[in-house]
């Protein structure tokens, strides 16, 4: 997996919504449809920020195409940087043997997974508690991360077009793993990833 090409992957569907919100915007002033243009410049400031973040976690957070110590391990250093940084309490049950045998290219996916499943509980779940279980069947490996936050109506706009939820799902999907999420307002997110021990075919 080489970073610049992960990275463009990202901004490239981010910096697309920008463009086309961009020029609704523009659309929206010359018609004067002030609370449009609001709503509008609202939306280009989280995707700005969401662009920004890209860049900065994948320079902060895994500054090589190599997970040298295994993604066991990798895991492991990053909840403690979310401890510290987002201030969440982080409960962990890594019900797996050794350091997870996974190839590299899978484990890098996994783990930026991960990281933009705690992004979106630090920005939008308004959670203080989140639940990070692994656990290693056969020929495959489930991840489940849970918060206490506000969970969020599966139909609503921000689920099917959300840049984050749709990263992950690509992420997922180009690992041949499983994608899901279960929320529901007031109720909480689970997400749950299953990605196959055996074979690559990310790129």
């Amino acid at each position: 997996m080489n970073l610049a090409r992960d990275l463009h992957d990202d901004l490239c569907q981010v910096l697309s919504y920008i463009n086309v919100q961009s020029q609704a915007c523009i659309k929206f002033i010359i018609d004067k449809k002030l609370e449009q243009t609001i709503s509008t410049l609202k939306q280009l400031v989280i995707a700005n920020q969401r662009a920004y973040d890209h860049v900065r976690s994948y320079i902060s957070s895994v500054g090589t195409d190599e997970i040298e110590d295994g993604l066991l391990e990798a895991l492991k250093n990053y909840i403690r940087v979310v401890r510290i940084e987002y201030g969440l309490e982080v409960d962990t049950d890594f019900a797996v043997e050794g350091n997870l045998q996974i190839e590299n290219c899978k484990s890098l996916q996994i783990l930026r997974i991960v990281q933009e499943a705690f992004a979106n509980i630090y920005k939008h779940a308004g959670a203080t508690h989140v639940r990070f279980s692994i656990a290693e069947a056969q020929s495959s490996i489930k991840f489940i991360i849970c918060d206490d936050g506000n969970g969020f109506d599966l139909t609503s706009a921000s689920f099917l077009t959300g840049f984050g939820i749709m990263n992950m799902r690509n992420r997922t999907e180009k690992i041949d793993g499983k994608f899901k999420i279960i929320s529901a307002p007031g109720l909480g997110t689970k997400v749950i990833v299953e990605i196959p021990i055996k074979g690559c075919t990310a790129t």
